[in-house]
């Protein structure tokens, strides 16, 4: 079809109406030539053979993170680039991949892994998924020892993280289990800057006489993001209450305090929430003390048969590949009578378990779950073990787009 104009039909253009097919015999081409400004049409037009400017083309201007069909093109006015849609993703026809460069305090104790879009654990960075750094203790960490650095990024975009302080030691002698570490997770924007980073170590327990109230975990942080040391467990000796952080401790078993209060959680305040309080003890019966507070749930009450169980952990979605993790659970409250009933089990996401007439299990390493509270057997000696399970150390996760 050819179509000619001499004139200009009212003006200003030339208006073709209702036509729905232009097409050329074989050999042939289809030319718009001329002072054509523009050429604006209400639908989609399909191109079978090849397409060619000798003058501008100019694609959609956007920055909304709404995805088109995969093949679509548009100009991202904040980023000063083309980029093309997979279907899933906007991408630069330039793309950088990203990483973070890490300070001497962080090398040891890093590893890498990558996901594809779907969240499936790959070997390598690929187009489309993502990069992941995780920060924990090892097999080789000394106890004690402070992990902190600074990493820096190669690119400007978003990290998510996930950022899980060192959970509070249980209490000794039917004491309370620990608080979890506390638990932030988000997204933030990052440039080309230096970011400090530190891993928060577990609670220790006590080792000596009733064993005392667990100490608290200490803090993890990504940048401005600082997630709170788990409470320590209340106990048998003084100060005897569960401590406050960020998931409290549980009570103790009101032996020596008649009102066993438990540590109270999300402290200092965060919105949202980073964790929670502990449960309460029971006084009479076997003597028992109230679960830790973790990420997703307050720690159980006991009661004077049964320890308290300690919160549940949080287990946040597209932080790690595959399955989601939990993290952050309370520790259960231990009970001081093997005969009169079970110590409280720790919550999911690393808590240890309360001890029943024996001393309270430690909490994962690497998940900041609170410790164990420690039961008790009367007559004194090694074979009493009243003592608390220390805390689990914390973790910090980034996870990014392996190409910007």
């Amino acid at each position: 079809m050819s179509l000619n104009y001499t004139q200009v039909s009212d003006g200003n253009q030339w208006k073709i109406n209702n036509v729905q097919n232009i097409n050329s015999s074989s050999g042939n081409s289809i030319v718009i030539s001329g002072s054509v400004s523009s050429l604006n049409l209400n639908q989609v037009i399909n191109v079978t053979g090849n397409l060619f400017v000798s003058s501008y083309f100019l694609p959609p201007i956007s920055n909304v993170a709404t995805i088109a069909a995969a093949g679509s093109l548009r100009y991202n006015p904040t980023k000063s680039t083309i980029e093309y849609s997979d279907g899933t993703n906007w991408l630069s026809f330039t793309t950088t991949l990203t990483s973070l460069s890490l300070s001497a305090g962080l090398t040891s104790y890093a590893t890498i892994t990558y996901a594809d879009s779907n969240n499936n654990s790959i070997g390598s960075a690929v187009i489309g998924g993502y990069t992941i750094y995780t920060f924990k203790w090892n097999s080789a960490t000394t106890p004690g020892t402070t992990i902190s650095g600074t990493v820096t990024p190669n690119f400007i975009s978003t990290i998510t993280y996930l950022v899980v302080a060192g959970g509070g030691a249980g209490g000794g002698r039917a004491g309370g289990g620990g608080g979890a570490g506390g638990l932030l997770t988000g997204s933030t924007s990052v440039t080309t800057t230096s970011y400090n980073v530190q891993v928060g170590q577990g609670g220790l327990a006590g080792t000596s006489g009733n064993g005392g109230v667990g100490q608290n975990g200490t803090s993890s942080q990504f940048n401005t993001i600082v997630a709170a040391g788990g409470g320590g467990g209340g106990s048998f000796d003084a100060p005897y209450n569960g401590q406050a952080g960020g998931s409290g401790g549980g009570g103790n078993d009101g032996e020596n305090v008649p009102s066993p209060a438990a540590g109270s959680g999300n402290s200092p305040a965060t919105s949202p929430s980073q964790g929670n309080s502990g449960g309460t003890g029971a006084i009479g019966g076997g003597y028992t003390g109230g679960g830790g507070g973790g990420a997703g749930g307050v720690g159980g009450n006991s009661t004077t048969t049964l320890g308290g169980a300690g919160g549940v952990g949080s287990a946040p979605p597209n932080i790690t590949a595959g399955s989601a993790i939990y993290y952050a659970g309370g520790g259960g409250g231990g009970i001081a009578y093997l005969a009169v009933g079970p110590g409280g089990t720790g919550g999911n996401g690393g808590g240890g378990n309360g001890g029943s007439a024996v001393a309270g299990s430690p909490a994962t390493n690497g998940l900041g779950g609170g410790g164990g509270g420690g039961g008790f057997i009367s007559g004194g000696g090694p074979s009493a073990s009243p003592y608390g399970g220390n805390g689990g150390s914390g973790v910090v996760i980034l996870r990014f787009t392996s190409y910007v």
